[in-house]
């Protein structure tokens, strides 16, 4: 018998002292690719809420804070007055940019996972 294709005892399935329920290689990988497309799937929703509706992350207060601080202090050094400055274009692609790297690196752990 080919050892890389014996079947893989399905734990979840071990309910109630029922004989485990085996799963060939091929469910095993059908069941992950299946599970990869709901994460993606609901992290594509996520990422499109926090785009459009941004103030909503837990996150976005602090990464706006420390944006303020940082473009004022710039401006202070430049002699410009905050208040005349539009910062809006250059806080979305900064909170994009954060959001994109956490989204990132939030996909690898639950694949990971």
């Amino acid at each position: 018998s080919n050892p890389s294709l014996s079947p893989i005892i399905d734990e979840k399935e071990n309910v109630g002292g029922k004989t485990p329920k085996k799963k060939s290689k091929g469910e095993i990988i059908l069941s992950f690719l299946e599970e990869e497309v709901v994460m993606l799937q609901e992290m594509e929703k996520e990422r499109a809420l926090y785009y459009d509706t941004p103030s909503k992350h837990p996150l976005y207060e602090n990464e706006w804070g420390k944006f303020w601080k940082k473009k004022y202090e710039e401006l202070r050094m430049k002699g410009m007055n905050i208040g005349d400055y539009n910062m809006t274009p250059e806080w979305t692609v900064e909170w994009r940019n954060f959001f994109d790297s956490e989204h990132a690196k939030k996909a690898v752990d639950k694949k990971v996972k």
